[in-house]
């Protein structure tokens, strides 16, 4: 067999599985942590190993940049090229290793800067690009590697600038390169005409004046420049040189720059002004021109003369032309510039030009032997001859004898000259000290003063060698001038050194001292000086010269030790005694820094800045002790300073001389550490000055981390007093201080520092009143710490740092912790509790939840101790076990803690976790019997736990499986007994909880918010967690009342109420989860009485005031029979009537109800292949408005089209599949308390929508054999459900808990839509019969849709299909049903003629016409029903009959009032709307012979049907346009029904009259003021649709004149939502849209296609009212121009209500 390995794949699934052995290549690797944690790494190079995790971890947030921002994914795109690119080449390992670093440098550049802007963890690294860890360095280090990295990355602004992202921290601060400026010359486009001269340079705006020499191209007549070799080449303009680090300048200068300013000249008699041209030369003392010595601008070689502009007839010029001289120094004393001034002519033979006068100026002040000085200079012009001119032996004539020039005092000239030069120096009483041994020794002394008071820092930086050597030469040879020197080399090196501007001058400096001071006479002399201006502190005149004293003491001690180490060397110091007088000096010191007052905070400030310096060098004199020593007495000579200030420079001071090789060594700490700490202690007590104290523990750490001779005694000393100082501090801090971070950092590094010996020590020495202190400051510090982000989320090294220390410290409290306070009498409870809650709060902060992390993040993590948690989880354990009975003790205050330990998302954590609960569940049934008190609090901690966040279904499992293990174990038989019913309710109880907590955020997911919320209320109710019951009922009625479920709210809200008694018990106040009270203290009764409140007022708002009725009930019975509160009684028995006032008259919207079946897998638990019902108030909910809503919750989910089985298949589908539709309630005995009583109207409509628990939904199908009669094959499939419940209730869905399905016969159908119809006529006709006052408009379309529609053959239809023999014959089984049909349809005759009768005493006198047709056409019905023949007994007959009529029915005369109606309705204007360029046509006058067909109805019965048709329809009236009575023109009438009168009486049309009647018009204005129809079949018709020409008999349309009107406005299209999207079809809808067929008027209610004008408007009323009536349909194949936009509209609604199918294609 082959070999095979074992392992896994990297980046896939983390199960182990086995390899051949030919397709794994194994590579070398290195062992990191080798044991339990250890890391195998390949041994390639680090840098190329990062860029394939980098690159791996990018590529993820690439593909999401790519659909989410692609403008940052293109920039990013460069840099993975790049990084690939750049790692092929490091892989290949041919460069060097200069440009190997490089190249490292450009990838962890590259790196870097692109998780910089993918917001990836920052990444700490040396300057070589190595990553940096804390095993590398030390915590501080790396924390200050943080900092300089964000530092960096905020000043990183693109790739192509992209630079290091750390720098070396604490280190010195490197040398800045010198600065440069390139111009390059392209080209330069000016008419000149002549050569010039082109000049640029840089000015400063700010000073108004340019700061560098010219750089000059000169230029040809063209523009071109004369010297090609200029032409578009690079040259620098401008260059700063810096110091280097030997403090020696890169480049000497000796420039002097001369400015020809300007001049006025004597014209002389001349009339016309010269032309004046200035020609400058260098020349020496003997006469001779120096040549190559004038730079006329840079790049350009030097010349020998420099010549102006000339100015054309001027003799007042201005130039202000700068020329730059270079000469070696030591010619400046024997050089002079000559200038000649020439008149220049207009030729261009420069022979001709004339030198009419010239001047000239020495270099050098002959007087002072000075350079010439800076600024303007007014050299005299004298008259010019020739033989100044001649070179002889000898100086020229001009220079010997200047008396003899003959000096033109009416002309002068100005040059203005600057001086860059490190050779030369124009101070005078500089050139004197340098020369002091030429001057007498009784001006030595004046010569200092000149010097101390006169040279300024420049010349010192020129010369410092000379300028110290004459001094110290002084100081040697005449000592009787020591304080002289003394100040005067007190006052150069504060100049020299202090200004920020020439630190570097330092380096300088140190140089001189080191290898050019060789004095090794002088350390007593300065010391002597300095001791006698300290020890005269008290003496406030010295005060300023012991100030400047302090300010250069730092290099007076380097003086001095330097000197004495030249004199110990040579043999000739005297140690001892120079020690000795160096002590008398610090003692004095040590009395002026104990001074106490005011007036030497100024001296003792500067001293404390300075003098930490002093002891840098002083090794060489005193050995360590001693140092230490002298140290030490400073230091507590400044303890006791008190003074703001002087505390900043106190402990500014302290840590400089941290940092001195003093405390770097181990006898320098044994004397400073004692006093160190105990000013540290301090002022950590009092916390000012923090990040001062913060500044020495940092250097501190940093000397203890570093230094070699480190031992443990320097970590007690330090951390025995440092610890609990620091520790307290961190707890009180606020963590949004700046210091926070810095001093967490500085503990984390104190920690790392110390061993099991060091924790040994600081215990030990800790007293047992002490020792608590110290744990509980530990235990809350770090706390703190966990429960607060100390670092930012991206410093992940250092978040990782904190864990790992925090745990090891744990480690070591909790063993000393357990050794010392576990057993009594120093058992302390708070301690171990502390202990205990801060375990938690480090497992359970956000960086250590590396299931949130990447695969490469979360490897890292892991990679070097493993899971902390894990390790945390087992210290926790392993102190819970040790406490053994003492464990009842935090029994159950600790079972919210070790929840939340429990519930973190690591299955070892949990099974370490969970036995812990047992435990408290075994120890407190042995001490008391009981467990309940454990579990509730288990139960109230996973509620609050869960809803934070925590928890996932693998806890459940996890905790049942150990639970039920340890009862098996369990010896306890009333544990055994008892706790498995717990076990099963906190199973459910986590899962109510996640199903609750994984509802998205938003009102979109309101419902399941409230479903989720009534499960767990139903929970606690069930488990007798009533606080917690009370709590989730608040919630779910602030979800209801911000939903606007106003029912629902209230019904909700009434549950708490029910939890509480009618009692005179004392109530806490109750608050909501985030602690906002809700209810104040009060006894059951006020607080019950309270909700009731709030719960009537929202069950007002919700309209359903039949369940605020029980509420108003008990308030009355405990104000009326227990609080005797008449005045609260009136008040509710008030609200009781108000409510009983709006259920008799009030109009409220009925409710829509929905079935919504969620069918798939991945659905929520909760709602997982279920179904609901859903109640709706909203008037907007349209049933396609309600399947968006129900589809935003689930985007990805597919609505049903059509009816599907639900099969396993579906169930178990991964795709989600949502079936909505539309359900009607049944109203069963049990949700109709009033059976066989009289009930007012509206509260049966209540009754008959609310308070319902079983739904239907019918589908209409055909089944059999196709006939004429579409209702032989008519069948019904209906489906009842059943749900857990009533609804309107404490949601606004329920569950259906059954559902049945039936199928109905076509007879059945036939009698259940008989029967409907006979309860819709019976309503109205009762409610019309009660109240006179009604508008009469709906029992007018009552009764003319069934009265039209049985003439026109509706009813005959059923009798043709099942009232013969020979439906009998082939249905026997069906003649229960069709007896029922003849008795229904015998009814309806009944009912009819108590509609007629109360029709004809309500509706107005215009209708009278109607009214009469009304009666015909009953008389025919009645007659056709008689000829049906008898199929009861006649006793059961007129029972029925009874039955039937209306209550308020009385039998009316059988007289017609046809004659005096049709009168009435001649004089009236008829008003109707017909489309504008399609005038109404009425019928002729042949068409009002009656028929016996009825196909033509008389033409007052047609006037009066159109006009109550576009009564019925409750047409919005516009003007209408007739012609003038002189027949002149149209004019236009008012509208007899205003806009708002839909559904009020119209006006009755007559063909005869052209003129409106105002009796009419008052009637329709009187009708309309009755209020409008509360029909809710009628109420879907809301606005017309107008009529068109209708044929007459012979199939022509015929218009009268007389009637021509027009429309106000257009026809609404039918609703764009159901042509433009079919996805929205309800499921039962299996047709598509353009197959739907028009249900016209074959439906026994509807009627049949009318054929006459009469029946006209008929049509539209009953195409509109289709949608109103279930099992109707239509046959009709003809639905002509004058119902189709009627039809449309009306079939649009249809189809939403999901009546059944229009198979007329053309609708």
């Amino acid at each position: 067999m082959g070999r095979w390995y074992r392992g896994r794949v990297l980046g896939g699934s983390s199960h182990l599985g086995i390899f051949p052995a030919n397709h794994i290549r194994v590579r070398p690797c290195i062992v990191h942590n080798s044991g339990q944690f250890e890391q195998v790494q390949p041994s390639d190079d680090p840098v190329s190993l990062e860029v394939v995790d980098v690159l791996r971890e990018w590529g993820k947030h690439m593909k999401q940049l790519y659909l989410s921002n692609l403008q940052k994914f293109e920039r990013l795109l460069p840099a993975v090229n790049d990084l690939v690119m750049l790692r092929q080449q490091l892989m290949l390992d041919v460069l060097p290793e200069d440009l190997q670093a490089n190249l490292r440098s450009k990838i962890t550049n590259k790196i870097d800067w692109g998780n910089q802007h993918l917001g990836l963890d920052l990444i700490p690294r040396d300057e070589q690009g190595k990553i940096l860890t804390a095993d590398d360095t030390s915590i501080l280090h790396l924390f200050r590697v943080h900092e300089a990295a964000v530092a960096n990355r905020a000043r990183t602004l693109s790739l192509s600038s992209l630079r290091r992202m750390t720098t070396s921290a604490g280190g010195p601060s490197q040398r800045q390169p010198n600065k440069h400026l390139f111009v390059q010359h392209k080209v330069f486009v000016c008419g000149v005409g002549e050569n010039a001269d082109l000049y640029y340079s840089v000015f400063d705006a700010t000073a108004g004046r340019f700061i560098t020499e010219p750089f000059l191209v000169r230029l040809s007549k063209t523009g071109a420049p004369l010297d090609e070799r200029r032409f578009d080449k690079m040259a620098c303009v401008f260059a700063v040189s810096c110091l280097d680090g030997g403090g020696r300048v890169e480049q000497g200068r000796n420039d002097l720059y001369v400015t020809i300013c300007d001049g006025t000249f004597d014209p002389r008699g001349k009339q016309r002004p010269r032309n004046i041209e200035v020609v400058a030369s260098l020349c020496s003392d003997d006469g001779v021109q120096l040549s190559d010595c004038i730079h006329l601008g840079v790049g350009e070689p030097p010349v020998n003369e420099f010549g102006s502009v000339i100015y054309y007839h001027n003799n007042n010029p201005t130039w202000n032309e700068t020329f730059k001289i270079s000469i070696d120094p030591q010619q400046f004393a024997r050089t002079h510039i000559k200038f000649y001034f020439r008149h220049c002519q207009s030729s261009q033979d420069r022979s001709k030009n004339e030198t009419f006068c010239f001047a000239f100026i020495r270099l050098v002040d002959l007087r002072h032997e000075t350079a010439i000085a800076d600024g303007p200079h007014h050299p005299p012009v004298y008259r010019y001859q020739k033989l100044y001119d001649s070179v002889n032996e000898g100086p020229p004539a001009y220079l010997t004898n200047t008396d003899g020039l003959d000096q033109l005092v009416k002309d002068k000239f100005t040059i203005r000259t600057s001086l860059c030069s490190t050779k030369l120096t124009q101070n005078v009483s500089l050139r004197k000290l340098l020369t002091w041994r030429t001057a007498p020794v009784g001006s030595l002394g004046g010569l200092l003063d000149d010097v101390k008071d006169k040279v300024d820092s420049i010349d010192i930086i020129k010369f410092p060698t000379d300028i110290f050597d004459a001094i110290f030469g002084i100081l040697h040879e005449h000592n009787g001038l020591s304080d002289k020197v003394f100040m005067t080399l007190v006052e150069i090196i504060k100049k020299a050194v202090l200004p920020r501007r020439y630190q570097d001058f330092r380096s300088v400096l140190d140089t001189y001292i080191d290898h050019h001071f060789a004095h090794t006479d002088l350390h007593p002399h300065l010391v002597a000086s300095l001791h006698s201006q300290v020890k005269d502190v008290e003496d406030i005149s010295r005060l300023k010269g012991i100030n400047n004293a302090m300010k250069a003491i730092e290099y007076i001690f380097k003086f001095i030790v330097r000197s004495f180490e030249l004199a110990k060397r040579s043999g000739r110091a005297d140690v001892e005694g120079f020690k000795g007088k160096l002590r008398e000096l610090f003692r004095s010191f040590n009395l002026m820094m104990e001074l106490d007052d005011s007036k030497f905070i100024g001296t003792q400030s500067i001293t404390l800045q300075h003098f930490a310096h002093v002891f840098h060098g002083m090794d060489k004199i005193f050995n360590t002790s001693e140092l230490g020593g002298v140290v030490q007495g400073f230091i507590q000579a400044i303890s006791l300073l008190r003074n703001a200030k002087l505390n900043e420079h106190k402990l500014s001071f302290l840590n400089n001389l941290v940092k001195s090789p003093l405390y770097t060594s181990r006898q320098g700490r044994l004397h400073l550490n004692t006093p160190l700490t105990t000013i540290i202690s301090f002022h950590l007590a009092t916390g000012d000055h923090l990040g001062n104290v913060l500044d020495i523990v940092e250097s501190i750490l940093d000397v203890l981390s570093s230094s070699s001779n480190t031992t443990p005694d320097d970590i007690v000393e330090v951390a025995s007093t440092l610890l609990l100082d620091l520790l307290k501090v961190c707890h009180k801090m606020n963590t949004a201080s700046p210091f926070f971070a810095r001093l967490v950092t500085a503990l984390l590094q104190l920690f790392n520092l110390m061993s099991p010996h060091t924790y040994h020590a600081i215990i030990t020495q800790k007293s047992d009143v002490e020792l608590p202190d110290f744990f509980a400051a530990a235990f809350a510090a770090f706390d703190r710490v966990v429960t607060n982000e100390v670092y930012p989320p991206d410093w992940v090294v250092m978040r990782m740092v904190l864990n790992d220390v925090i745990l090891s410290v744990t480690k070591e409290l909790s063993q000393h912790l357990r050794a010392h306070f576990l057993h009594d009498p120093l058992f302390l409870e708070d301690l171990w509790s502390q202990f205990f809650r801060f375990a938690v709060r480090y497992m359970c902060q956000r960086s250590l939840q590396v299931e949130d992390f990447s695969e490469t993040k979360r490897a890292h993590i892991l990679g070097k101790l493993g899971d902390r948690r894990e390790l945390m989880a087992q210290h926790v354990v392993d102190m819970w076990n040790a406490l053994k009975a003492k464990q009842l003790v935090f029994t159950p205050a600790l079972v919210g803690p070790f929840q939340e330990m429990a519930l973190i998302p690591q299955k070892a954590v949990r099974r370490l976790t969970i036995p812990m609960f047992f435990d408290m569940i075994e120890k407190q049934t042995d001490a008391t019997g009981d467990f309940g008190e454990v579990i509730n609090e288990m139960v109230d901690q996973l509620d609050t736990t869960v809803t934070a966040g925590a928890g996932d279904q693998e806890y459940i499992a996890v905790f049942s499986a150990i639970f039920t293990e340890r009862v098996n174990m369990c010896s306890s038989a009333r544990i055994k007994e008892t706790l498995p019913k717990y076990i099963s309710d906190m199973e459910g109880l986590l899962g109510h909880l996640l199903n609750l907590r994984n509802v998205p955020d938003g009102d979109r997911h309101r419902d399941q918010r409230a479903g989720c919320m009534m499960a767990l209320i139903h929970f606690y109710g069930r488990t007798d967690r009533l606080e917690m019951m009370k709590r989730y009922v608040e919630k779910l009625t602030d979800i209801h009342v911000r939903s606007s479920q106003f029912a629902e709210a209230g019904l909700a809200l009434k549950l708490h109420a029910d939890l509480l008694g009618w009692s005179d018990e004392k109530l806490e106040a109750f608050k909501d989860s985030s602690g906002k009270e809700l209810y104040p203290p009060q006894t059951a009764r006020e607080r019950k009485a309270a909700i009731f409140a709030k719960s009537i007022e929202l069950l007002d708002k919700g309209e359903v005031w039949e369940r605020a009725m029980p509420l108003c009930k008990q308030l009355a019975v405990q104000y009326d029979e227990e609080l005797f509160d008449f005045v609260k009684l009136r008040d509710v028995l008030q609200q009781r009537a108000a409510f009983l006032d709006k259920i008799v008259k009030g109009t409220r919207a009925e409710p829509q109800y929905f079935r919504v079946g969620y069918w798939g897998s991945t659905f929520p638990e909760h709602m997982r292949n279920k179904e609901f019902i859903y109640r709706s108030r909203n008037k907007n909910d349209h049933i396609t408005v309600f399947c968006e809503r129900i589809q935003n919750q689930f985007p990805t989910a597919q609505l049903l089209m059509s009816p599907k089985p639900i099969t396993d298949e579906l169930k178990q589908s991964k795709d989600q599949r949502i079936m909505i539709s539309k359900v009607s309630p049944v109203v069963t005995p049990e949700s109709f308390p009033f059976k066989g009583k009289p009930v007012p109207e509206e509260l049966k409509k209540y009754y008959r929508c609310n308070d319902v628990s079983v739904f239907k939904f019918e589908r209409p199908f055909h089944k059999g054999k196709q006939t004429d009669n579409e209702f032989e094959t008519l069948w019904t499939e209906t489906a009842t459900m059943e749900i857990a419940g009533q609804l309107p209730c404490e949601e606004m869905r329920a569950v259906v808990v059954k559902t049945t399905r039936a199928e109905q016969s076509p007879v059945q159908n036939a009698v259940k839509s008989m029967a409907d119809k006979n309860e819709e006529l019976r309503s109205v006709i009762e409610l019309h019969g009660s109240d006179p006052s009604l508008n009469v408009n709906p029992l007018t379309m009552a009764l003319q849709g069934v009265l039209d529609a049985a003439v026109m053959g509706g009813v005959n239809k059923y009798r043709e299909a099942f009232c013969t023999e020979e439906f009998l014959a082939k249905n026997p089984d069906e003649a229960e049903y069709v007896q029922r049909l003849k008795r229904l349809i015998k009814q309806q005759v009944t009912i009819l003629e108590a509609g007629v009768a109360v029709h004809g005493q309500a509706c107005p006198k215009e209708l009278g016409q109607l009214q009469d047709r009304f009666s015909t056409l009953l008389e025919d019905m009645r007659q056709q029903t008689l000829a049906d023949g008898d199929t009861e007994d006649t006793a059961h007959g007129e029972a029925e009959a009874a039955t039937a009529r209306p209550p308020s029915y009385q039998n009316p005369p059988r007289s017609s009032s046809a004659s005096m109606h049709a009168k009435e309705a001649a004089a009236a204007t008829a008003t109707l709307r017909t489309p504008p360029a399609r005038p109404f046509a009425s019928s002729s006058p042949a068409a009002g012979a009656k028929t016996a067909t009825l196909a033509k109805p008389p033409p007052a019965a047609a006037a009066a049907t159109t006009a109550t048709t576009g009564a019925m329809h409750g047409m919005n009236r516009a003007p209408t346009l007739r012609k003038k009575p002189d027949g002149s023109g149209m004019q236009s009438t008012p509208p007899a029904v205003t806009p708002k009168s839909r559904g009020s009486a119209a006006s009755i049309a007559s063909s005869s009259s052209a003129t409106s009647t105002p009796g009419s018009s008052a009637a329709a204005t009187a009708a309309h003021q009755q209020g409008e129809p509360t029909n809710p079949f009628n109420a879907k018709l809301s606005t017309p649709v107008p009529p068109s020409d209708f044929p007459d008999a012979n199939g022509n349309t015929t218009t009268t004149s007389n009637q021509q009107q027009a429309i106000a406005e257009s026809v609404p299209e039918p609703q764009e939502q159901h042509r433009q999207h079919p996805a929205l079809l309800l499921p039962h809808e299996h047709r598509r849209i353009r197959s739907i067929r028009c249900p016209a008027a074959a439906s026994p209610v509807l009627g049949q296609t009318p054929t006459a004008l009469g029946h006209h408007q008929a049509v539209h009323a009953n195409h509109a009212n289709h949608a109103n009536h279930a099992n109707s349909r239509c046959q009709a194949g003809r639905c002509v121009q004058t119902a189709k936009a009627s039809a449309v509209a009306a079939h649009a609604e249809w189809r939403t209500v999901n009546i059944g199918h229009c198979q007329q294609g053309i609708c």
